[in-house]
């Protein structure tokens, strides 16, 4: 098959039966071209378009009108922050927009549905999104870090954002708790996340730099509406991954206040657990909140991540060390990459602490469920000496009683003045049955007693030599 320029399929008719002709017609029309405009290279997978489309194959069509995009926007001739623009319009307005130096997006998540489809494409084309940033969303990635420079000399970076989210609150007795939002029963149960994804461009050296925030939370949509009273502006420009430090630090004071709200929810567990010895643990509790912890510590680490690569491509950009005199502002900008990776290994090392906290009062739970099944066992063990002390006692009576009960004697009423004893003279067959019948029952239970404990040794011998050869 040869390739084609400007064209992504030869067949477009069977282009279109692959994305699905529900969708091409109705969500999209400039499908084929989207498609064109992102896939520049010969490793960009068309699949991965498909599958993105797939995501809402099974939603209904929703009514209304289009979903709109927040524009943050600084002209090109004027740096007076009065001049800055922001409003919401379609993303197909884009272009008519007038010439400016930064301008930033809130888009809606780039986790498509019938709604927001539409739209997310629309960027994708206009922006040249590569493929690999719909796979990451669509894999849901933890870490990711993205560049492309095309022949243009524009330039593009992206990272996806995934952490562990909990609802703390408290109850009426003052306690945190992880309430989830979703209807869920079990304890300190939560099964909602944060997401986001950014998409730094710039339009060659010195061009139009856009950032893209697909899905930003409200406490940075507000950091970024307080970028407008601020005279520094324009290191956005010469820099652009100055933009990508202030969303790093949103991110890390995200990410500390939801580790220290799960802090306080196992604070409170702990103490519960040290300050009342004989109450029964919250073991359902307790597993979610260590399942918590270790989705947060992955979280975490993939962030380390992504600002370490982030970090690198930024150091070799700029020349950083290699230059003996590197601009101020790209300096700057890395110095404050720097820090933020500080600031996201404090949250790891937190985490840590709190995982091994965790694993303590989880052994000491443990432990003193045991202690309480040993207390109950031993109870139970001296009911049962206590039974079978009387059942001792009582047993020579018994037996006695119960000889005497049978046929083999006999103390007949006569009428005479001494009553006499009768011993049947077939007594003998009562000790030539019982005798032998009682030898047979004991040697029969210690040589099966006998048979399982070789067994036992047996099996302890073959589970040491497969050890052994596994070692």
């Amino acid at each position: 098959m040869s390739l084609l320029p400007g064209r992504l399929h030869p067949q477009p008719a069977r282009f279109y039966s692959l994305l699905g002709e529900r969708f091409c017609k109705h969500v999209f029309t400039n499908w084929d071209e989207t498609a064109t405009a992102i896939m520049a290279y010969l490793f960009d997978d068309l699949y991965q378009l498909d599958k993105y489309q797939g995501l809402v194959d099974n939603q209904k069509l929703e009514g209304g009108s289009e979903v709109a995009v927040d524009i943050l926007e600084w002209p090109r001739d004027s740096s007076e922050p009065s001049d800055l623009l922001w409003k919401s319009i379609t993303v197909d307005q884009l272009p008519s927009l007038r010439l400016a130096s930064l301008r930033i997006i809130l888009a809606p998540l780039d986790e498509p549905n019938a709604r927001t489809l539409k739209v997310l494409t629309s960027l994708y084309r206009q922006f040249n999104v590569p493929p690999c940033f719909l796979t990451e969303r669509t894999q849901g990635v933890t870490h990711s870090f993205g560049v492309r420079e095309d022949d243009s000399a524009s330039y593009s970076s992206w990272f996806h954002y995934l952490f562990k989210n909990v609802h703390v609150q408290r109850d009426g007795d003052d306690v945190p708790r992880i309430v989830s939002p979703l209807s869920n029963p079990l304890s300190q149960s939560d099964l909602s996340w944060n997401k986001a994804g950014f998409f730094l461009h710039q339009s060659g050296p010195g061009g139009l730099v856009t950032l893209i925030c697909f899905g930003p939370g409200k406490p940075l949509v507000r950091r970024l509406e307080r970028l407008v009273s601020h005279a520094k502006w324009r290191d956005a420009v010469v820099d652009p991954y100055s933009l990508f430090v202030v969303v790093l630090n949103e991110l890390f004071l995200q990410m500390d206040g939801l580790v220290w709200g799960l802090s306080s929810v196992f604070g409170a567990m702990e103490y519960n657990a040290l300050h009342d010895l004989s109450s029964t643990p919250d073991f359902v509790g307790l597993h979610n909140v260590a399942k918590h912890i270790v989705y947060m510590k992955e979280g975490i680490d993939a962030a380390l991540a992504t600002h370490q690569s982030m970090l690198q491509n930024h150091e070799q950009r700029y020349q950083i060390k290699s230059s003996k005199t590197p601009e101020p502002i790209p300096k700057a900008t890395h110095s404050a990459l720097q820090h933020q990776g500080e600031l996201f290994r404090s949250i790891s090392i937190r985490l840590t602490s709190l995982d091994r906290r965790m694993q303590n009062i989880i052994n000491l739970s443990f432990n003193l469920v045991t202690q309480q099944d040993s207390r109950i066992m031993k109870n139970d063990n001296s009911s049962m000496k206590t039974i079978a002390g009387v059942t001792l006692l009582f047993l020579p009576v018994t037996t006695i009683a119960t000889v005497f009960s049978t046929p083999f004697f006999s103390l007949p009423d006569d009428g005479s003045a001494t009553p006499r004893f009768h011993v049947a003279p077939w007594f003998w067959v009562f000790w030539a049955i019982t005798v032998p019948v009682t030898i047979v029952v004991c040697v029969g239970g210690f040589l099966y007693h006998r048979s399982d404990r070789r067994k036992g040794w047996t099996t302890r011998a073959r589970s040491r030599r497969e050890e052994y050869k596994t070692a």
